[in-house]
């Protein structure tokens, strides 16, 4: 498919591979030819996301494409642990959709998706657009200004993570894995551990060095005191990852997006994510009590969380130090050492 001179001159931080996957994907998903492409900032998936303006048989009209390389095994299976803990599953898209979709919650209207092949070499989605700014990135802001917000985030949470199963993974999965997670988390979380202290990145060399011992002591401590859950929620796994409008002051939620980095979570990292996603690697802010009161008026909080939800963020935290993020490093020391 072609496009004519005019619409050349409106593509924006577009390659030519990217121009050509745009026209062949819109053509499937909406019988149309682009007019017009730019880049979008948001989602945290790695992905490349386009806002494109369409001509189709009924006229002109606006939608959003993300073009990405596949993420997680496919088909999927109880004996392949390869996205049960930290991993995104494009093939899950249309499942995670229709069950947002089922539920009431909020997401964009899914208009093609599809994986690669020999005319298209991404696994592409095909969504309408949706209104206002990402709230996880508006949420990083002064928590004082932003107590509506947080009030909307915690009822929209809780709402998603009512959601629920009695086993993990992704919204697809049949049957449940034969490993309690407990035991899998920790398992895991040890090897992740040990992975992170021999790739010795320069920070993590520097700052972590002397506390190898006392991060292990502090994993041992977490599993020794591991209370099991009973279910796992419908949860994007940092937790929230959505549009946002404001009004007269008044926030609204628009639609759920990143839909591959949904799956049924354990219910406390489920809020850990969220959690450290406000507190930011210097832990300078807290989530407010307005979203708290709001999550806790429609979803009940784990007993445990308070004393449990520190191991997740230590995950988080170990996973952005071996990027050679000093910040994260020195985080880490914080967090097993109580100072956080």
């Amino acid at each position: 498919m072609s496009i004519s001179s005019d619409a050349q001159r409106h593509m924006i931080g577009v390659t030519r591979q990217v121009e050509d996957a745009l026209q062949r994907v819109v053509g499937r998903a909406l019988e149309g030819s682009v007019l017009s492409a730019s880049t979008v900032s948001g989602g945290y998936s790695g992905a490349s996301i386009y806002r494109v303006r369409v001509l189709a048989a009924g006229g002109e009209l606006e939608a959003v494409v993300k073009l990405d390389r596949p993420r997680g095994p496919n088909p999927i299976t109880p004996r392949d642990t390869a996205v049960r803990m930290y991993s995104a599953r494009t093939w899950s898209v249309p499942a995670v959709h229709a069950l947002l979709r089922r539920h009431g919650l909020p997401a964009y209207d899914l208009l093609g998706w599809g994986p690669p092949d020999g005319e298209v070499p991404f696994f592409w989605v095909v969504m309408s657009a949706l209104d206002g700014v990402s709230v996880r990135d508006r949420l990083k802001g002064d928590p004082s200004e932003l107590t509506d917000l947080f009030r909307v985030a915690g009822e929209e949470l809780a709402r998603v993570h009512s959601v629920a199963r009695a086993y993990d993974g992704a919204v697809d999965l049949a049957s449940p894995y034969d490993e309690p997670w407990g035991q899998a988390f920790f398992s895991y979380l040890r090897t992740f551990v040990s992975r992170v202290r021999e790739r010795g990145t320069p920070a993590v060399a520097a700052l972590l060095g002397e506390y190898w011992r006392s991060i292990e002591t502090f994993v041992e401590d977490q599993e020794r005191r591991w209370t099991p859950t009973s279910e796992f929620m419908l949860s994007h796994f940092d937790g929230l990852q959505a549009q946002a409008t404001q009004h007269d002051g008044t926030w609204r939620f628009t639609g759920h997006f990143d839909l591959e980095d949904f799956s049924f979570r354990e219910p406390r990292w489920a809020l850990a994510a969220f959690e450290l996603g406000v507190e930011g690697v210097r832990h300078q802010r807290r989530v407010p009590a307005a979203f708290w009161d709001a999550y806790r008026a429609n979803k009940t909080v784990d007993p445990s969380y308070n004393e449990s939800k520190s191991v997740f963020k230590l995950f988080h935290l170990l996973d952005w130090a071996q990027m050679d993020y000093e910040p994260a490093a020195r985080a880490v020391i914080d967090l097993i050492t109580g100072e956080w």
